[in-house]
């Protein structure tokens, strides 16, 4: 795949205003696209046609049309050399049918220089220290919700029709480009326009017929922006594609129409359409600045009109700076891509100007509307689920007692139990203080003894391991392969995981394979909460499972490596199961089963007092016990 990014640079020559002062206004072009496959590139062309105003008056609009054409209709042939087929008798390059759907956004920059008024040359920019030459300098147009900064700014004084709140944009006549070279990165120009820089710009005056650059085309005589074009489409617009500085070929053109767009909205109104309203003919503007066409732009047809008027509201002085002369300056900036690449070009900001990344919700929208036309959807990740309980949290957020650690004093564990008071005095005495650990490790001993000769379950390294983890007082999570596989081959978590999985099916059968919003049902929500994986059952009281883990604290459900065709889907569903190794006043509390109380009867008082007590100084702290996995799922629309 093939990367482009190439700049024009248009300043348009406003002209004088009232009271003397001074103001032009210049727009800028850019354009960039990606490839088609390894030889061809995206085929889109961005138009910017802006009409020359001779004054400029506070409350005087101008139009200033920035749209989107897919031209790949066809392509100029080349031979093997890479020379242009030519069909000499008649004139003409040879063409081939050619073009895919596209996609597109654009993002425009604005900067203002003034000049005082009290002749000491001062010289402001709004961006502050803007650069003109830079504009990665600039202030990126933004959405509304910006109360201050230099897109407010920007927005008082300059006001932008973009087809909402009752800008009401129609279609426009246009002719197509005439430039169809796809090697070609140049931008589509009406206007008077030329390059501060002193650079040739092709479309803008007789000047540059013969040098415009990228085999971009001038205008006929007496065209300017589309809505002069011929409007019934039947009149041929003919120009001239240079080879060279003599030799030259036709090219025909009839005017099209702009698609008639709908309202342009927010990304954050974007987001709360119904699946089936997502795609359509508009653009949506995002929290960056950048505004994607919400649907594929088919060969042979233009986006809708995304800015079609500024009009200057006026201002007087800024930052106490009297205002004599003023330069207003517009950056567009565009990025097209197929279906297959816009990630190369969009997500990967490989077009961009540097800044940021793609947001998360643009994201979202790309793989929306590029799914109808590859028929494949791919998700790295999709949220699915997570139960009331965080890990160390009750429901409501506060910390959960079977977690604190030195936190009772001797008095209160008196209180608690006389026992607890007695095992407290031990550990006090460093020479019963083994005592206590070797009481507390028992348990690992008891509750992995198999009937109905009291063998050893092969499960009791695991739980010795647990206890020397709680010993050790680094409070980590506590994991362990083998008793990871236990748990999910336990009848327990293997409910779950069926109902997990029958969830997944279920939601993408009714929503097209799609499993994006699987989260949002409460209903589905509680079903997962309710169906916990529980390890009490006669067996888990020998296997060390009950000391372990018993009743598990929480989960969470997340689908990794999703990839639908269209009719068969498959992916990873990431589950995820906590709890707490540590005690609660309930747990010590607890009546002990018959074998607990003949040979482990103070084992949990001695396990209460080395997390509890404060003469323990921190020492020995309770763990989340963390078990994940990846299952692996799949399934069918039809």
């Amino acid at each position: 795949m093939k990367y482009f990014l190439k700049r024009v640079n248009i300043l348009v020559l406003a002209g004088i205003i009232f009271s003397s002062l001074f103001a032009s206004m210049e727009v800028y072009a850019t354009q960039s696209s990606t490839s088609q496959n390894s030889t061809s590139n995206a085929g889109g062309r961005l138009h910017n046609h802006f009409e020359h105003v001779l004054s400029w008056e506070v409350g005087q609009s101008a139009n200033l049309d920035v749209f989107v054409e897919n031209f790949m209709v066809e392509e100029y042939q080349r031979n093997a050399d890479g020379s242009y087929a030519l069909d000499l008798e008649n004139n003409r390059i040879v063409f081939r049918e050619a073009g895919e759907p596209i996609f597109v956004r654009v993002r425009m920059y604005e900067i203002l220089e003034l000049d005082s008024a009290n002749g000491t040359g001062q010289v402001v920019t709004v961006p502050a220290n803007a650069n003109m030459e830079d504009v990665s300098t600039w202030a990126p147009r933004i959405p509304e919700n910006e109360v201050d900064g230099d897109s407010a700014f920007f927005r008082t004084h300059f006001s932008w029709a973009q087809n909402q709140d009752g800008d009401n944009l129609n279609q426009i006549w246009y002719v197509p480009t005439f430039n169809r070279n796809p090697d070609s990165h140049e931008t589509d120009v009406r206007g008077a326009s030329f390059d501060p820089r002193g650079a040739l710009v092709p479309n803008t005056n007789s000047t540059n017929i013969r040098y415009g650059t990228g085999m971009a085309f001038p205008l006929e005589a007496g065209g300017i922006l589309g809505n002069e074009w011929a409007e019934d489409g039947d009149v041929v617009h003919t120009s001239f594609l240079y080879l060279d500085h003599a030799t030259f070929h036709t090219r025909e053109q009839r005017a099209r129409q702009t698609i008639n767009p709908k309202e342009t909205i927010w990304m954050e109104d974007w987001l709360l359409l119904e699946r089936e309203e997502k795609i359509g003919p508009f653009w949506v503007l995002d929290t960056d600045g950048w505004a994607y066409w919400a649907q594929a732009l088919q060969p042979g047809t233009s986006t809708g009109v995304l800015l079609d008027e500024i009009t200057y509201n006026g201002f007087a002085a800024i930052n106490s700076l009297e205002v004599d002369s003023w330069q207003y300056y517009i950056f567009v900036n565009s990025q097209m891509a197929t279906a297959w690449y816009w990630e190369k070009t969009f997500a990967e900001n490989l077009g961009g100007d540097g800044r940021d990344p793609i947001t998360e919700q643009a994201v979202y929208l790309m793989e929306t509307i590029t799914r109808p036309v590859t028929g494949i959807l791919e998700l790295e990740s999709v949220y699915m689920f997570t139960s009331s309980r965080l890990p160390g949290l009750y429901a409501d957020g506060t910390p959960s007692e079977d977690m604190g650690f030195n936190d009772y004093s001797l008095e209160r564990l008196l209180e608690i139990s006389p026992i607890l008071h007695q095992q407290a005095l031990l550990y006090g005495d460093t020479i019963t203080r083994a005592t206590v650990f070797s009481d507390a490790r028992n348990l690992a001993i008891v509750s992995t003894l198999t009937l109905p000769f009291f063998q050893p379950h092969a499960n009791r390294p695991i739980v010795q391991s647990m206890f020397d983890h709680f010993f050790a007082g680094s409070g980590e999570k506590f994991r362990n392969t083998r008793l990871t596989e236990v748990v999910f081959e336990h009848n327990s978590t293997l409910s779950f995981v069926s109902l997990v999985e029958s969830e997944i099916h279920s939601y993408l059968q009714a929503n097209g394979g799609d499993p994006r919003g699987i989260d949002v049902d409460m209903a589905r929500w509680r079903r997962l909460e309710q169906r916990r994986p529980v390890f009490n059952t006669a067996e888990d009281r020998h296997n060390g499972l009950v000391i372990m883990i018993h009743d598990t604290w929480g989960r969470s459900v997340e689908i990794r490596d999703f990839r639908f065709d269209g009719t068969d889907y498959s992916g990873m569903m990431r589950i995820i199961i906590w709890d707490h190794f540590g005690l609660d006043t309930g747990d010590v509390l607890a009546e002990r089963t018959p074998l607990e109380q003949l040979m482990a009867p103070t084992s949990f008082h001695s396990w209460y007092v080395l997390q509890h007590y404060r003469g323990t100084q921190e020492r020995y702290r309770p763990m989340v016990s963390w078990f994940e996995t990846d299952i692996p799922f799949y399934g069918s629309l039809l």
